[in-house]
């Protein structure tokens, strides 16, 4: 990624919350103009054991581009796979 732009380009992010913030931060930072971004993901769907619900790409890049102009945010609120699915969210599998 060092050295390279991108411009005129939709770039699509998934999973964004296994990602470091610095990670994140290096992608971003080679958009150029005419660019679109889309960063998804669930802080609370970790896989990386460097990350957490608080320090993760995802959650950075919200803190930081919340309330800029160009920034738009979406929350689903609903669980479409099953009760066990969504019992499981608040279930900390991570040590400390």
């Amino acid at each position: 990624m060092r050295g390279r732009s991108f411009s005129d380009t939709l770039l699509l992010i998934d999973e964004a919350q296994n990602f470091t913030p610095y990670e994140l931060k290096t992608i971003l930072a080679r958009m150029g103009t005419g660019c679109k971004v889309i960063v998804m993901g669930d802080p609370y769907q970790l896989d990386n054991p460097l990350c957490s619900v608080e320090v993760n790409g995802l959650t950075h890049a919200i803190h930081h581009f919340l309330g800029k102009p160009y920034m738009g945010l979406v929350t689903l609120g609903k669980n479409h796979r099953s009760q066990v699915s969504d019992d499981t969210t608040d279930w900390k599998v991570f040590s400390s």
